[in-house]
């Protein structure tokens, strides 16, 4: 097993583990119900992790990627690294501790600075069984193309056709889209050109950079709203139902 494979593991056992265990919602003023609610009744990526957990995870993820990952420093400056680091540690004291999902999001963005494709953390294990019931999925068929999203296929009932471009999701633009996940999203040394491929799907995350990451970044409702040009330079909006992984994965 490469040295590379070791630590992408250990990294997404700790991470699920610590996740898993770890995780309570505060008591905040006019929040002592929410307090109070069962954990299970509560969203997997609103969980909270404590500052301990944040430090313990940081601590040996810092550790295990600097002395097993033969690229770490390839890239970019070990400094750079730890700065990086730290800043996971500071942010999670300034909020007293973050969630599960913004810690994913905080780990996910650091390791991308290492800039190697396979160096990715995966989602704890309660937010992947979360998304197979959960509709954060666009169930669309589309790609980027020259910085543009473009479907590839017609949807079922026909609002979406194959060459239609989409120009914004719920309000978001598609370049304000790629400023908030280009940076979550790993590449290989500098070949930044291709981060716009993890934009609508990916074999390793669970979805797309849009769905995996956005989910965990903005709240998305069941509906997703459309802004598209149609291959005829019409402009429509177009509301659609979001679907789940499971679903995802059958269609």
């Amino acid at each position: 097993m490469s040295p590379t494979i070791k630590s992408l593991i250990l990294t997404s056992a700790l991470f699920s583990v610590a996740a898993i265990s770890s995780a309570h919602v505060p008591s905040t003023p006019g929040n002592e119900a929410a307090a109070s609610t069962p954990i299970a009744e509560i969203r997997a990526q609103d969980r909270m992790l404590s500052i301990q957990t944040i430090a313990e995870n940081v601590a040996l993820a810092r550790s295990a990627y600097a002395d097993i990952h033969p690229g770490y420093t390839r890239f970019i400056e070990a400094g750079a690294l730890e700065a990086a680091w730290d800043g996971i540690l500071e942010r999670s004291a300034r909020e007293k501790g973050l969630s599960v999902g913004d810690f994913y999001l905080a780990l996910s963005e650091v390791l991308a600075l290492i800039r190697c494709d396979h160096t990715k953390a995966e989602l704890p294990v309660a937010l992947s069984e979360a998304r197979n019931n959960t509709p954060v999925y666009l169930p669309l068929r589309w790609t980027m193309i020259d910085g543009r999203a473009v479907m590839l296929a017609d949807t079922p009932d026909g609002a979406l056709r194959a060459g239609d471009e989409i120009t914004s999701i719920d309000g978001r633009s598609i370049p304000e889209l790629r400023r908030a996940l280009h940076r979550f999203i790993p590449v290989d040394g500098y070949n930044d050109h291709v981060r716009d491929s993890g934009m609508a799907a990916s074999l390793e995350f669970m979805g797309g950079a849009v769905d995996h990451f956005g989910a965990l970044l903005w709240d998305v409702p069941p509906q997703a709203v459309l802004q598209v040009i149609r291959s005829d330079g019409e402009r429509q909006t177009v509301t659609l139902d979001r679907t789940d992984h499971a679903a995802l994965r059958k269609g």
